[in-house]
């Protein structure tokens, strides 16, 4: 797995405060992660949309 909450909070100290306040960054990273840890759901139906298509 390349991405993980490490690495999510390593992006989002890149993020400029004028777009993402420091008191809202790990709020931010809380929520990437968890979407990351369901992330096998999307692909699953990225999937399943792809082949009824093909």
């Amino acid at each position: 797995e390349k991405l993980n909450p490490a690495v999510l909070s390593d992006i989002v100290e890149q993020v400029p405060d004028a777009w993402l306040p420091a008191a809202k960054r790990s709020t931010y990273v809380d929520l990437l992660a968890r979407r990351l840890s369901v992330s096998h759901n999307f692909v699953q139906e990225a999937i399943r949309a792809r082949a009824k298509l093909v």
